[in-house]
């Protein structure tokens, strides 16, 4: 059985898992500068770290994208997925999963203290080391060139609007392209506010609660949301029917082992659902009595 591990111990289960192995994966949220300089500190010769990416993330400084360059040329794999929440820290046949980000606060690094968070290990079986690379496989991976690319517009967008901004996407392309089953809602809006602790429970909350904007902003910076507007631009203000947009699903949705176009449809109608209730920037339509067609606003 599983044990809860509080903040400190968590962090005392890392420390062992960085002494004994050289290589494992990484996925959090956030990734800050002052993490960087501690886990660079056990010496991993290379590792796989995927963390969220938001533009909003490295603005507000709770991701640093000198953490990032000094992995990079240090020949550790960098990923980014815009709708990442998990934590977890994937070394030899143990998964620690939790609450913890890669953060100060998130393992007590710093002097002040820090969140008080809460954590376990699993065993790396078969259908655990799946779901993690399934996530690994939908990211967008980075190199410096891009690095330096992303700082640039940081450093232009300084003073923008935090709430709106997103990464243009002739710099990552690819990061509102690939899909992962995680990407999509499981359940519909009312069910989701009601069973989901993730981003799409959170997103039903927000807008039950009264808070529109933020649940706004929250749909729009999620992966499939992103994803769904590049195939809408692809065909202009006509917009795309749910048969094309399920066949598109099918074809490009990473999922192991594959869905039925069943299922397919089922997660689809699932974002449908948020799409009719949450303002956004796509427009969900019945023209007369064919097909629902989603378009640009």
């Amino acid at each position: 059985m599983s044990l809860l591990l509080s903040t400190d111990r968590s962090r005392t289960k890392l420390e062992q898992l960085l002494t004994s192995h050289c290589t494992g994966t990484i996925l959090t949220a956030f990734f800050s500068e002052f993490a960087e300089r501690w886990f660079s500190g056990f010496e991993p010769e290379r590792c796989t770290l995927v963390i969220r990416g938001q533009v909003t993330d490295f603005l507000s400084g709770a991701s640093s994208t000198i953490a990032l360059r000094n992995l990079l040329e240090n020949g550790h794999s960098v990923s980014i997925k815009l709708d990442l929440h998990a934590k977890l820290f994937w070394f030899g046949d143990e998964m620690l999963v939790g609450s913890s980000n890669l953060t100060g606060n998130g393992f007590n690094l710093i002097e002040r203290g820090g969140n008080i968070e809460l954590n376990s290990v699993i065993s790396a079986t078969h259908d655990n080391v799946g779901v993690v690379q399934n996530i690994i496989k939908s990211a967008t991976k980075i190199d410096i060139e891009t690095l330096s690319k992303m700082e640039d517009f940081l450093a232009t967008s300084a003073t923008e609007n935090t709430e709106v901004l997103n990464w243009p996407t002739n710099l990552l392309p690819d990061v509102h392209k690939k899909l992962s089953i995680s990407d999509l809602p499981r359940l519909g809006f009312k069910e989701s506010a009601e069973h989901d602790l993730e981003l799409w429970g959170n997103i039903a909350r927000s807008h039950l609660s009264g808070n529109f904007e933020q649940a706004t902003n929250m749909i729009e910076h999620a992966n499939v949301f992103n994803w769904l507007l590049v195939k809408i631009d692809e065909v202009g203000d006509g917009g795309l029917r749910f048969g094309a947009i399920s066949s598109f699903l099918h074809d490009e949705l990473h999922a192991d082992p594959a869905l039925f176009r069943s299922e397919v449809k089922e997660l689809q109608q699932n974002l449908y659902s948020f799409l009719t209730v949450v303002g956004s920037k796509i427009e969900l339509s019945v023209p007369g009595a064919r097909s629902q067609v989603v378009k640009r606003r």
